[in-house]
């Protein structure tokens, strides 16, 4: 959700792409066939999120846990890419 406000006070006001960015980024990408890089980001993340849900399952269970605390089935946690449903992306470059 926080990157999703960083975002949107990012591009407030904003209505055009900037094209020579999208030229960059179709060069790098081959037009979005060589997503490699990106990709690796994005699992990196997945990654990170699944170690999280861990963490507080690990909490939840422990002494400071609550009772009415369970644990979500293995199909309810993030696991893999098409866990995830991507709404938007936002390339952060340097110039």
């Amino acid at each position: 959700r926080q990157v999703l406000e960083a975002f949107e006070v990012a591009t407030a006001g904003k209505t055009d792409a900037i094209l020579s960015l999208c030229d960059r980024f179709n060069a790098e990408t081959d037009n979005g066939r060589n997503m490699k890089r990106y990709d690796a980001l994005l699992n990196a993340v997945i990654v990170h999120i699944a170690q999280v849900n861990r963490n507080i399952q690990a909490a939840g269970l422990g002494r400071g846990g609550s009772r009415d605390f369970t644990l979500p089935t293995a199909a309810e946690l993030p696991a893999v890419a098409s866990d995830f449903e991507l709404v938007t992306w936002l390339v952060i470059a340097d110039k």
